[in-house]
């Protein structure tokens, strides 16, 4: 991912770890990953991304997903609108 494109997270428990909003991969501190709890609230010195109510409905409706990657890469897009599905590799 490119600069603060995209999100990441992992099921912590109940809740979830998140990447913050708006920080370059490159410079984000463990310090700076966001826990946030079952009710959404939030722990950390930046919020979270803002799309952790996607990955919550994720995690809710998929017990079996222990980490979340929302990723937009070029040629994942390129094929998503060609219609083409994602090559599988091992």
């Amino acid at each position: 991912m490119v600069g603060a494109d995209g999100n990441l997270s992992v099921r912590d428990g109940e809740g979830m770890l998140i990447s913050p909003t708006r920080v370059p991969y490159d410079q984000t501190r463990p310090e700076q990953i966001v826990a946030v709890a079952p009710d959404a609230s939030w722990s950390g010195p930046l919020p979270p991304s803002s799309e952790r109510a996607v990955h919550a409905a994720i995690y809710a409706a998929r017990p079996d997903v222990s980490a979340i990657v929302h990723a937009h890469p070029v040629y994942g897009c390129v094929l998503a609108v060609a219609g083409q599905p994602l090559p599988v590799l091992l």
